[in-house]
């Protein structure tokens, strides 16, 4: 006779825990006063410093442009310059030609909600983000 248990009798148990664990847990989540905010990096590269910097400037113009045409959902704060730099040398697995400059901006977006870090993260990616970060506003102490 075996003595496993269904996933649904698991399931079961766990929702007999007391009502005042689940308080205890809700009480020690604190709850974020403003919705977070995305840093958006957007990079261009190219073999001269000029194009690398013209490049990334298309991308910054396509990044507002979706931030544009999202409306009410995110504001666009903040907007900085990293100017054009070498590209690192890096040997390793899976090495590729790299352009030998690269120029960086980072753009800082207001969410409306939290719920919309996932749609504006993505529609930012396929304006030529090279990466996305989230960026949670801190509790007043």
């Amino acid at each position: 006779m075996s003595t496993r248990r269904s996933p649904l009798s698991l399931l079961a148990a766990l929702l007999v825990v007391p009502a005042a664990a689940h308080a205890q847990i809700a009480e020690s989540v604190p709850v974020q006063p403003e919705p977070p905010s995305l840093a958006v990096v957007l990079e261009g590269g190219a073999d001269r410093p000029e194009f690398a910097a013209q490049r990334a400037d298309t991308r910054l113009q396509n990044a507002a442009e979706v931030v544009r045409q999202l409306g009410t959902d995110v504001a666009r704060s903040d907007t900085t310059a990293f100017g054009v730099t070498r590209s690192a040398d890096v040997e390793g697995i899976g090495t590729y030609p790299r352009p030998a400059y690269v120029a960086r901006y980072v753009l800082h977006v207001r969410l409306a909600r939290g719920a919309d870090v996932l749609a504006v993260s993505a529609a930012l990616s396929r304006a030529g983000a090279a990466s996305v970060y989230v960026t949670n506003p801190r509790a007043p102490r």
